[in-house]
C-alpha cells in the first residue's frame, strides 16, 4: 500500500463489493476491505490498521456501536449509516480517534463532501506525522530519501489539525 492510499474498512451485510462509495473510495486512491459479521470485523480490526471505517448502526442483529470505544484513541475515523425511508443519514462515531459520537448527522449528498475532506484530513494527517518522523530520524548517508507523501499538499487547502478541522466541518455542515 502506497502512502497515499488510506485503507477503509466497509462493514455491510451483503458481499456485494461495488457500489457508488466504492466508486467514490477508489477514484480517492483507498485501498478497501469489506466485512459481513461482527466476527469478520473483529478479524480485519485485528491484522490492520484503517484509516476509515464505515458502516450501519446495527449489522443483522449486532450492534456495531462498541467500535468506538475498540477505537478510540486510534487515528481511525468512523461513520456510521443509520437508514431512513429514502435513503441514510451518515452519523460521526470517531474523528481520528477522537469520539464525536452524538454530532450532527450528514444527508448523502453532505457526506459526499465531509468524505472528501475526511480523506485529505487523513491524508494530510499522515503527511504531518510522517514530516515529524524524518526530523527525529537520524539520516542514512547516500542518495536523499525519498519523501513518504508523495503529492504536495497546500496547507491553505487542508486543515491545521484533525480536531479542529474535524469540529469545524461538522458544525459548517450543519
Amino acid at each position: 500500500m502506497g502512502p497515499d492510499k488510506i485503507k477503509v474498512l466497509l462493514i455491510r451485510e451483503g458481499r456485494k463489493t461495488r457500489s457508488p462509495l466504492t466508486d467514490r473510495l477508489g477514484k480517492s486512491e483507498c485501498e478497501c476491505c469489506f466485512a459481513a459479521s461482527v466476527r469478520e470485523v473483529d478479524a480485519l480490526l485485528g491484522k490492520h490498521d484503517f484509516g476509515l471505517v464505515l458502516g450501519p448502526l446495527r449489522l443483522k442483529s449486532d450492534s456495531l456501536y462498541p467500535l468506538i470505544g475498540l477505537l478510540e484513541g486510534s487515528r481511525t475515523t468512523l461513520f456510521y449509516s443509520q437508514a431512513v425511508e429514502d435513503g441514510c443519514w451518515w452519523l460521526p462515531g470517531l474523528w481520528q480517534g477522537l469520539n464525536c459520537f452524538g454530532a450532527p448527522a450528514f444527508r448523502p449528498a453532505e457526506f459526499a463532501t465531509v468524505l472528501d475532506a475526511t480523506l485529505e484530513d487523513i491524508r494530510y494527517s499522515r503527511h504531518m506525522a510522517a514530516e515529524a518522523w524524518i526530523h527525529i530520524v537520524p539520516r542514512r548517508s547516500g542518495p536523499a530519501a525519498k519523501r513518504p507523501y508523495s503529492r504536495r499538499v497546500s496547507p491553505v487547502a487542508l486543515p491545521v489539525s484533525a480536531r479542529t478541522s474535524g469540529l469545524a466541518l461538522l458544525k459548517a455542515l450543519k
